[in-house]
């Protein structure tokens, strides 16, 4: 009697990357408006297949304060259900020393991010980390002297901007550090105007760079948007804010309004045809980009390929979140059993985190990779009392053969 070790398959729930559609306001000043900001990031979001919708409200050398006694502020915020709204200080106020920002600065941070949850609980500030003056403020040198130099007005703007983000549960999309970086690394691309403050073109595709990063958590690198740079600045600026934002995801977010939902899987590798079960947790509502709208789905694919599961789930609320988790699925080799016995010769088991064989007699058993690569031969016999431990496997499917059996076993991530 010959088997054949074959599943029936079920669905080839193959997914793709849709393009991403983020609405985000900004609230800001000339550090914003130079150079379309806004505009740099959607134009570079269109060549990697994904949108910007935005608006701004941008008045040269406002401050948070100004931003709070300014009624269109309020009605730009209530206009649109905002995914982000982006909030950027006067330039120079967060360098100021703690006292003064926790006095002067913060009081108004706070204002705009609780008018912002109030009018739409989902959307999500995203502070605008900016860059310190080329050689320091000189204007308020004597006043704070931390601030006369490029370092130490660049250390206090850093500091003020993740007490903000700390404070407040908000993200941050951290510029200035990226221009930090160029700086010390590139020092022949120019990043600021002639006034040593404003933004040159180099500095605001490298913003927009961050903020393309910091918005839709992918890489700014092979955007084929030049803004009228040379390619190979474009190339370094795109790497380094890339870098900079994902290199420390952690560092410049917050926890999310609603956590991401736990995702797991039976089998993160399958042979095709083999099932294989998702599970979902921690969320009110599940819905599944194959359709499915309960909290696991159970599945199986005729066919090698990389399946991407995306769960968007919300909270009692309606905030939602997604998640991603893939399975990946080959074409193994099919093997044949010999005349089946009655008695298994042989039972696998995990022992002790190792997979342990046994055996009731003497055997040899033959460990066969899912893509028919013999990797090893044991012998159960009487001076192992017919049972070895095995710890050098990686996650993945294995086949154990016996002169007269076959048995298949999934070790997990």
């Amino acid at each position: 009697m010959i088997k054949t070790l074959l599943l029936l398959a079920l669905i080839i729930p193959i997914c793709l990357q849709s393009q991403i559609k983020k609405k985000v306001l900004f609230i800001g000043n000339s550090y914003t408006y130079v150079n379309s900001l806004p505009q740099l990031i959607y134009d570079l979001a269109i060549t990697k297949q994904d949108t910007l919708v935005f608006d701004q409200l941008v008045t040269g050398g406002f401050t948070f304060n100004n931003h709070c006694a300014n009624p269109q502020t309020w009605q730009k915020i209530r206009s649109v259900k905002w995914d982000y709204v982006v909030l950027q200080a006067q330039s120079q106020e967060p360098s100021f020393s703690p006292a003064q920002v926790a006095s002067n600065t913060f009081p108004y941070a706070k204002q705009l991010c609780d008018s912002v949850k109030a009018a739409h609980p989902c959307s999500k500030i995203l502070f605008f980390m900016t860059w310190g003056r080329k050689n320091g403020d000189a204007f308020n040198c004597n006043a704070y002297p931390p601030v006369c130099t490029y370092a130490g007005m660049q250390a206090r703007l850093r500091q003020s901007y993740m007490m903000f983000k700390d404070s407040l549960k908000a993200h941050c999309a951290p510029v200035g550090v990226a221009w930090k970086t160029c700086r010390i690394q590139n020092p022949g691309i120019e990043l600021y105007q002639p006034d040593e403050s404003h933004p040159s073109m180099q500095g605001s595709y490298l913003a927009a760079c961050v903020f393309y990063t910091s918005i839709f958590n992918k890489t700014s690198q092979g955007s084929t948007f030049l803004a009228g740079l040379n390619v190979s600045d474009v190339n370094i600026l795109q790497g380094l804010a890339s870098k900079t934002v994902l290199d420390s995801t952690d560092l410049w977010t917050t926890v999310n309004d609603i956590p991401l939902p736990i995702l797991s899987a039976s089998h993160n590798t399958v042979c095709t045809g083999q099932n294989f079960t998702i599970q979902a947790s921690g969320a009110y509502t599940y819905t599944w980009n194959t359709g499915i709208t309960s909290a696991s789905i159970v599945s199986a694919s005729t066919m090698p390929a990389n399946l991407i599961f995306t769960l968007t789930a919300a909270s009692a609320t309606g905030c939602k979140v997604t998640n991603t988790i893939s399975i990946q699925v080959f074409n193994c080799t099919t093997l044949n059993t010999l005349e089946a016995s009655l008695v298994n010769e042989i039972q696998i088991e995990l022992q002790y985190g190792n997979i342990k064989l046994t055996s009731q007699k003497e055997t040899l058993v033959q460990c066969i990779s899912y893509l028919g690569q013999h990797l090893k031969t044991i012998h159960l016999n009487p001076s192992n009392q017919f049972q070895v431990y095995l710890n050098d496997l990686k996650p993945g499917i294995y086949y154990f053969k016996t002169p007269h059996q076959i048995l298949t076993y999934s070790i997990k991530d």
